[in-house]
């Protein structure tokens, strides 16, 4: 029985973005399905990192098959936490993972741009996946409270991360890399989309769902 592998979506993008669109294709082609689960809960305009979480777990509850997480960016940071969380989860493939959200957002924001954004209630953000801008809740960073910032995995995760990323630091991914001791960090001469790296996304999420299944 193969292994179930999900893709879990960045920040402000959703099923269906070009990156999953392109790796479900890619792992179509070799006999795979990719899900795509929605991590726009309760709804984009009212983002709650814990109930993206949730989105998760209770995806990987509903089928007790081993699985392969590949999360992008913010998904990456929900997959690391998924890890820790969920039984199921035999591995996972972390696309520039956007770990230490909260305190990075808040310290690229300058003190009047925050204080608007609290007074407001809400701050504008462009949704990739909609293409629309929308309106996001002056509450999400507080939904990161209580929840790790650098979350360990403890199974077997690959880390693919741009060296010319400009909203994930290099240096941030490289220690948590060296504190986690299932960790295989491979850096490449890409940004933080990295769309230039594709093919090596592909070849590492066949490697690890290979490998799942030659445990089973």
């Amino acid at each position: 029985m193969a292994p179930r592998v999900l893709y879990l979506h960045g920040f402000a993008s959703g099923p269906g973005s070009s990156k999953g669109a392109w790796l479900a294709r890619a792992l179509s082609a070799r006999g795979y399905l990719l899900e795509q689960p929605d991590l726009n809960v309760p709804t984009f305009e009212a983002l709650d990192v814990r109930a993206m979480l949730a989105t998760v777990t209770d995806a990987l509850a509903r089928d007790g098959r081993p699985a392969v997480l590949v999360g992008s960016s913010l998904g990456g940071f929900v997959a690391a936490l998924a890890a820790t969380r969920a039984p199921t989860v035999a591995s996972a493939l972390l696309l520039a993972p956007s770990f230490d959200t909260a305190r990075r957002w808040r310290a690229a924001l300058d003190d009047e741009a925050w204080a608007q954004w609290q007074r407001e209630g809400s701050r504008p953000y462009p949704h990739y996946n909609r293409k629309v801008t929308l309106p996001l809740h002056a509450g999400f960073l507080g939904t990161f409270e209580g929840l790790p910032a650098m979350p360990p995995v403890p199974c077997p995760v690959t880390v693919i991360q741009g060296l010319d990323d400009a909203l994930v630091p290099p240096s941030l991914v490289r220690r948590w890399a060296s504190e986690n001791p299932h960790a295989r960090l491979l850096e490449v001469p890409d940004d933080h989309q990295l769309l230039r790296s594709l093919d090596l996304v592909r070849d590492e999420a066949l490697a690890l769902l290979a490998a799942v299944e030659a445990q089973a």
